[in-house]
């Protein structure tokens, strides 16, 4: 509670210090700059004029861009002051190096260990019929255009080691001459594999790939429909820990379940087995006791406290680690929207009732799932010199099922690449049936919200699945204000009435589906660091829309109310101005 006040104390003193000064400012040149009125007017004006052009110059949502540019027009000074202060999207400079060398570390360890890519002598090797569908199988260049657009070599690393643009280098006109086959994305013959199967589907995995993600085979996923379904499968894997237990969370609570998973864990640290954690310091501020990550190292425990809380209005505070991932030895992964707390598994109870989804990969695809965290941890406690120890490697005389195509995948804010968005996207701009979502908060742009009801409007079934006990008045109101475009639109919203949806899942089409931790709100798309999984033709999708179906019988389906006389245009007045700030909170 004190980290919480001094947090509050310390950003409050500076917006005051910022009002304080616009305020002084005016008084002064009423009293004692009457004369130099218009010229310093005109210059702040000016001034303005400049941040404001360098903010619509620069990349980035126009929403967000507008939210700014509004009180640095208005007042110059106390707008300027705190957009400098916490504007920006990106994390400071010496984060941002950090996080990027370990990601360039953990590639090339990576790219070492695996096998050189085959000489070729002649032309390219034509591409093998599917199995199961052998009518779809067809060379590359007679796809549609857009999945030949997309390039079949990964983006060559720019100067800070990020992947740049993906037609950085054309292929040379005698590709297929050249004695050495050009690089591949990674899971290239998977992705090939795919693109017989399905373009549209295609095109979105090679994205992926793109950014580094490569699509698997050879992977079974279990669906949890609540977290406390998830809760007792952790617990019973755990216990199955022989080599290494890695976790990443947003929030970690002391309680039932935060107790049950440390038992195990300090028993299998004790054990010898390689334990690590990370937790996000601002998460875990009013839930973990303060330097939480030095008790757990005397536990045993290697623990990393992510962005650790400092009582200055900075922008770097934004960036949070939202994700949530469990790696154990290799073969077995957790992700979803379940977080460390009594609540997530409704042992304790702050909204009614608490749904929230996961998934269970074992096999070949927890491999991303790892990088990401080895990524993260490397970053600030440098340790790793090879990445053989964390391979997924089947248990003695098992070999891992093979279940359709998986994609974990990771989000970051320290790029341009605003992954997560693209990902939902794609997935509603491909929907030719139906489209099913979960989520907690629906604090959208108009982008994402033309994009629904397009997708309605072509004959698509969309249904928004919300909370009907929500945890914030304003994001209720907000996601409230998004309401009569998209059911005029042909959109069906639904509200969970037992109480609050945590769940962040989409299914299209009965075909593909995508869970993990990314909200459908500025924070997650933008600010935030988020994972999340992709599933094809997996057994998973199946139960994730089942999960959807019986979810609505539980739901009661929003009409556009009335507009009353006095009301309704103040309502919306309200909406309009919640809507123009909605990226700044």
């Amino acid at each position: 509670m004190k980290r919480i006040l001094k947090t509050l104390f310390s950003r409050m003193a500076i917006v005051i210090a910022a009002l304080a000064l616009q305020i002084a400012w005016l008084f002064v040149m009423i009293l004692r700059l009457g004369q130099y009125y218009a010229p310093l007017s005109l210059g702040f004006c000016l001034l303005s004029v400049a941040v404001v052009a360098w903010i619509i110059n620069a990349r980035g949502n126009p929403a967000i861009k507008m939210a700014w540019i509004i009180p640095i027009m208005v007042f110059p000074i106390f707008g300027g002051v705190v957009y400098l202060m916490a504007g920006g999207k990106k994390p400071r400079r010496r984060m941002r190096r950090q996080i990027e060398s370990a990601a360039r570390k953990i590639a090339v360890l990576d790219k070492a260990a695996q096998p050189p890519p085959p000489v070729l002598s002649g032309p390219a090797p034509a591409l093998s019929p599917s199995v199961e569908s052998p009518a779809l199988a067809a060379p590359l260049s007679q796809l549609p255009r857009a999945v030949q657009a997309v390039p079949d070599s990964p983006r060559v690393p720019d100067e800070r080691g990020l992947p740049a643009a993906p037609f950085a280098e054309p292929p040379p006109a005698n590709a297929h001459a050249c004695p050495v086959a050009p690089p591949r994305l990674p899971g290239a013959d998977v992705l090939d594999e795919i693109a017989r199967l399905d373009p549209r589907v295609a095109g979105q995995c090679r994205y992926l790939a793109a950014q580094g993600f490569a699509v698997h085979r050879h992977t079974r996923a279990e669906y949890f429909r609540l977290g406390e379904e998830q809760f007792a499968a952790m617990l019973r894997e755990l216990e199955k820990a022989e080599r290494f237990i890695f976790m990443e969370y947003f929030i970690i609570e002391e309680g039932r379940m935060w107790d049950s998973l440390l038992d195990i864990l300090r028993r299998k640290a004790r054990a010898g087995v390689d334990v690590r954690v990370i937790f996000d310091d601002v998460g875990c501020m009013n839930t973990l006791p303060f330097r939480y990550d030095r008790c757990l190292e005397e536990q045993g425990i290697r623990a990393l406290a992510f962005n650790p809380f400092r009582p200055v209005l900075s922008a770097v505070m934004n960036n949070r680690d939202h994700r949530k991932i469990t790696v154990i030895d290799g073969h077995t992964g957790f992700t979803g929207g379940v977080n460390l707390a009594d609540e997530y598994i409704n042992a304790r109870s702050k909204y009614g009732h608490w749904k929230d989804t996961g998934v269970l990969l074992r096999g070949e695809a927890v491999w991303n799932l790892t990088r990401l965290f080895l990524e993260m941890w490397n970053a600030f406690r440098p340790t790793d010199e090879s990445l053989d120890a964390f391979r997924p490697r089947a248990l003695p005389g098992e070999s891992f099922a093979d279940d359709g195509f998986v994609q974990p995948y990771g989000d970051t804010p320290l790029d341009n690449e605003v992954l997560a968005e693209n990902v939902y996207l794609n997935i509603v701009n491909q929907a030719r049936r139906s489209l099913d979502i979960f989520t907690p908060y629906l604090v959208i742009d108009h982008e994402m919200t033309r994009a629904l009801c397009l997708a309605a409007g072509r004959g698509v079934r969309v249904r928004l699945i919300l909370p009907g006990i929500h945890e914030s008045r304003v994001l209720k109101r907000l996601a409230a204000s998004h309401f009569p475009e998209l059911i005029e639109g042909g959109v069906e919203v639904y509200e969970y009435e037992p109480g609050f949806i945590h769940a962040k899942s989409f299914v299209c089409d009965g075909e593909i589906a995508t869970v993990g931790t990314i909200n459908m709100d500025y924070r997650s798309l933008y600010l935030h660091f988020e994972c999340g999984c992709l599933f094809y033709r997996s057994a998973v999708v199946a139960e994730i829309a089942a999960d959807m179906e019986e979810t609505l019988s539980r739901c009661r389906q929003l009409r556009r109310p009335q507009r009353s006389r006095l009301r309704g245009p103040l309502r919306e007045l309200i909406d309009a101005t919640l809507r123009l700030f909605a990226p700044l909170m």
